[in-house]
């Protein structure tokens, strides 16, 4: 979870947003985004796709789970529609 405090302070900083300003726009307390970031509180699955929406991130990268793919020379991917 050391992954998600420091992205959620890095990304609410990087927009200049005070900790009352990400709980205002995401409906909870100042004091629940400190507990957030300071690892002591797991905030519930829809409090962490307002956090991702209101701070303009992918949801995947907050939570740290961003999709990796390694870079070789000369690889196409094809993607399908259903794949988008």
């Amino acid at each position: 979870m050391e992954v998600f405090q420091k992205r959620l302070k890095e990304a609410r900083r990087e927009r200049s947003y005070t900790q009352q300003d990400l709980g205002n726009g995401i409906f909870v307390s100042k004091q629940e985004v400190c507990l957030y970031e300071k690892g002591k509180r797991t905030p519930p699955m829809e409090v962490l796709m307002r956090m991702a929406n209101f701070l303009e991130v992918d949801f995947l990268w907050l939570i740290g789970m961003e999709l990796q793919i390694p870079k070789k020379e000369n690889r196409i991917v094809n993607l399908s529609a259903e794949d988008i």
